[in-house]
């Protein structure tokens, strides 16, 4: 290995090293050096510290010493430690909660477990093993000194193969000598000398049912110890049951102690033993024995502890995630309240941490999360159901019983029918009292007379079937009524009476249930009928009644006739018929079918060969004919009719009721017509204008025309006299579905100005300067209505000037026609020169230019000089 790896890898072997627990090796040799008999020990915080496991944490102050604080509520609590659940008699805000029981059960609902660490060797133990722990303390006083012993009931497991063993232990918590005897204890176990610190052990038979098993997950593990005062002695009790029923495997009792008048278990937050170690209940993990620890590897488990309040179990009312007063603990568990969603019971969900010693212990729930509900009844006794689902014992009244916040139903039950039911929300930390406290009821004890050789009979009581043996006796507690019943049928015996009523009328009662030996039983088992339809048979002329599948009747040997009445709606097969009954009993089906009727549905209105569709029980039935035949039994049922474009039916949806026969109904369609509405825009209100559609004519000076038509496609075309034109003069107005609007403007026709120009060089203009072109002397404009100025001019001509107005769709002609104007005198001029004037201009303008250019020559001549 490199220098530089060997080195790190050294100072982490050091740091490790120097992480261990400093008293490791002392205790280590302490504990081999106990002389403890056997390896199971489990063991007291506070007790000798030769009894202490290696990373043991000691919650309270050894014997000798000053008692100890009571713990804090609230606090966490590192590991490793006693993890799981327990009561240390004091809420979350230190508020003491302290009571006293005769029974503690602790429950264990396991998905996955297992655990491992090297170190219990050291024990003498496996390295997968730990133990589950019930520990409380019982309490009674003897001539006045009160005594305090602790009670353990213990699971001993070895995870590996999940073998299971039940072992016990009592100490003496009553001073700090913790002085123990035979004469203390008495039991199928033993008092062993501790090294100085007496205790009682035993185990339980490794033969008893339950005992020395592999359970395999999921499994349920409940422990119980019960205390009890027999003949002035106090005794506890040790039970446990695994999947085995529930096994008990000591009673110990404390001879010494003569005279008491109570032995309880209690729970006191406030108050220590006389070894200073606080009373509390756990219900926890830790290491096998010894004071050792172990760590989990695998951890899903549901924990929860219930005491006996007097009345019925429940669950403890602040629960912790470790416990005060023993020795043993694990490590590496996660520990949250959890919750029943079946009936709301409370306890604490165990789990593995995600990194080693990531986790703390501390408060899982108290009474600011649990609620509180008081049931009062007048019954004695009976079976509380929750939800409808959990049945629970209860001696006496009221009710008691902490549950998670929630909306819950109670039901009371005695013999198997149910008295009173009740329901309520419980809120956080809030309190509850319901009533449930019926009528006032009476006693029907239901026996049977001369039945023998069978196991059990059966009768059914409105609805309930109640079951005993031949000689056990039914006991119903009802109010005032009439509760009807059918005695359920015994192969070779007849009973009398085999059905009736039983009339609760302010008095108990007994009814007694005769029977007759060498008559068989004759079954009819109906088969087809909706689940508590009644239905009745005839048989022999009595007339039996049911509204179950069964009914049954009894005969000796021969014919006997049946006649089945019909149910509305239904037919038997075989209605009536006979049956030989010959040494055995019989069994007859009776098959029910439903009676159907026919319901049509009938249209109209519809063109030939149109498919229409009904919409049925989310079903669409589509149809090319005017008939939809439907097949139903009795019955109300909602039916609706699909659209049609173009159609409307009546009705659109409606209840059809089967009664018995069959029956018909009419879908009506009628056609669905819209507007065609016609606009015209820009006329005068005074002129009328015309629409003309599929050779209809509509006129009118009003600005709209409608026409109501089905779907379909109109050709139209509009007009409006000589003098208007419309913008849309003709068309298609398409209907399919929804009305059409179609608008068309109008405009005045132009009109035609024309005429003829002379002479035909004039240049004609209209307006202020649009020119007109003349053709072979002939004009031609085409003109909006309305007035105009026209003029012309040419040379030589006087100018034409005229304003012409235009009419609509008219023509009009305007001639043009110039005068010529007249030449004038010529002025300045002798009349022997025999020019003209235009010659004499001539001869003007050249001599000026001749001027001009001897002008020009000469100043050029002259600046040439004066350079």
């Amino acid at each position: 290995m490199p220098l530089r790896g060997a080195l790190v890898t050294g100072v982490l072997l050091l740091i490790l090293v120097l992480l261990l627990p400093s008293s490791l090796g002392a205790a280590r040799g302490a504990s081999a050096a106990s002389g403890a008999p056997h390896a199971g020990i489990l063991t007291p915080r506070g007790s000798p510290p030769a009894r202490f496991g290696p990373n043991s944490r000691v919650f309270v102050s050894p014997p000798g010493r000053a008692p100890p604080t009571p713990p804090v509520p609230g606090n966490t609590v590192d590991e490793p430690a006693p993890t799981g659940i327990s009561d240390i008699g004091m809420t979350g805000t230190g508020t003491s909660t302290p009571y006293t029981t005769s029974d503690f059960i602790g429950i264990a609902d396991i998905s996955q477990l297992s655990t491992y660490d090297t170190t219990l060797a050291d024990y003498g133990f496996p390295d997968t093993a730990l133990s589950l722990q019930l520990n409380v303390i019982v309490t009674f006083t003897v001539a006045g000194t009160p005594y305090q012993f602790w009670i353990q009931n213990v699971v001993s497991l070895d995870s590996s193969d999940n073998n299971f063993q039940m072992i016990n232990n009592i100490w003496n918590f009553s001073s700090g000598s913790g002085a123990m005897d035979s004469s203390s204890v008495q039991g199928n176990g033993t008092v062993y000398d501790g090294g100085g610190y007496n205790f009682y052990e035993d185990n339980a038979p490794l033969g008893q049912a339950g005992n020395n098993v592999d359970l395999t997950y999921p499994s349920i593990i409940q422990v119980r110890v019960h205390a009890s005062v027999v003949a002035g002695t106090p005794y506890v009790a040790f039970g446990y049951e695994d999947g085995y029923g529930w096994q008990w495997y000591d009673n110990a009792s404390f001879p010494f102690a003569k005279g008491v008048s109570s032995a309880l278990f209690r729970v006191d937050g406030t108050q220590t033993t006389g070894l200073g170690l606080p009373y509390d209940a756990e219900w926890v993990l830790g290491g096998p024995g010894s004071g050792s620890q172990t760590i989990a590897t695998q951890m899903n488990a549901k924990f929860s502890l219930e005491y006996w309040d007097g009345v019925n179990y429940e669950s403890i009312p602040n629960a912790y995630a470790y416990g005060e007063d023993t020795a043993e603990g694990i490590s590496q568990i996660n520990v949250a309240n959890s919750v029943n969603d079946l009936n709301g019971s409370l306890g604490a969900h165990l789990t593995l941490h995600d990194t080693f010693g990531a986790g703390s212990l501390g408060l899982v729930y108290d009474r600011s999360f649990s609620s509180f509900v008081n049931l009062s009844t007048s019954l004695s006794s009976g079976n509380l159901s929750i939800n409808g689902t959990t049945s629970m014992a209860f001696h006496g009244g009221p009710i008691n019983l902490t549950l998670a916040p929630g909306t819950y139903r109670f039901d009371v039950e005695v013999g198997g029918l149910v008295y009173a039911t009740g329901t309520g929300t419980l809120l956080a930390g809030g309190y509850l009292a319901i009533d449930l406290t019926a009528a006032e009821t009476f006693l029907t004890t239901i026996s049977s007379e001369g039945l023998t050789g069978v196991d059990a009979w059966s009768i059914t009581v409105a609805g309930t079937l109640l079951t005993t043996t031949p000689s056990g006796a039914i006991s119903l507690v009802e109010a005032n009524g009439t509760y009807p019943f059918t005695v359920g049928g015994v192969s070779g015996w007849r009973s009398s009476p085999a059905s009736g009523t039983i009339e609760v009328a302010q008095a108990d009662q007994e009814l007694v249930i005769h029977w007759q030996h060498g008559v068989f039983v004759v079954t009819f088992t109906e088969d087809g009928l909706p689940a508590g339809t009644g239905w009745n048979i005839t048989v022999n002329g009595t007339r039996l009644s049911s509204s179950t599948t069964n009914v049954s009747s009894f005969s000796e040997n021969g014919e006997i006739q049946f006649h089945v009445e019909s149910v509305p709606g239904w037919q038997p097969n075989p209605p009536s018929g006979t049956i030989d009954v010959d040494g055995a009993n019989v069994n007859l089906t009776i098959n029910w079918t439903q009676v159907t009727y026919t319901a049509s549905i009938v249209e109209t209105g519809l063109p030939a060969g149109t498919v229409w569709t009904l919409e049925f029980d989310g079903t669409a039935i589509p149809s090319g004919s005017p008939l939809i035949h439907l097949v139903l039994p009795n019955g109300s049922y909602q039916y609706s009719v699909l659209g049609i474009a173009g159609f409307s039916a009546l009705p659109r949806s409606s209840l059809l009721t089967v009664d018995g026969s069959n029956l018909t109904q009419l879908v009506s369609w009628s056609v669905v017509q819209y507007t065609v509405t016609f606009r015209a825009v820009g006329l005068p209100p005074d002129v009328y204008w015309q629409v003309t559609v599929r050779g209809q004519n509509l006129s009118s000076t009003d600005p709209s025309q409608t026409l109501v038509v089905p779907n379909g496609s109109y050709p139209y075309s509009i007009a409006a006299g000589d003098e208007y034109a419309p913008s849309l003069a003709s068309g298609a107005a398409i209907v399919d579905g929804k009305s059409v609007s179609v608008n068309s403007t109008f405009g005045l026709l132009p009109g035609i100005l024309s005429g003829v120009v002379a002479p035909g060089t004039a240049q004609l203009v209209l307006g202020a300067n649009q020119s007109v072109p003349i053709v072979n002397g002939n004009y031609s404009l085409r003109l909006a209505p309305g007035t105009y100025l026209l003029t012309a001019t040419d040379p030589g001509y006087a100018p034409f000037a005229e304003n012409v107005t235009v009419p609509a769709g008219q023509s009009l002609t305007v001639n043009v026609v110039l005068q010529a104007l007249p030449v004038p005198a010529h002025i300045g001029v002798a009349p022997s020169s025999g020019l003209s004037a235009s010659e004499l201009t001539l001869g003007l303008l050249v001599g000026v230019a001749a001027v001009g250019i001897a002008l020009v020559l000469a100043a050029r001549r002259r600046r040439t000089a004066a350079r």
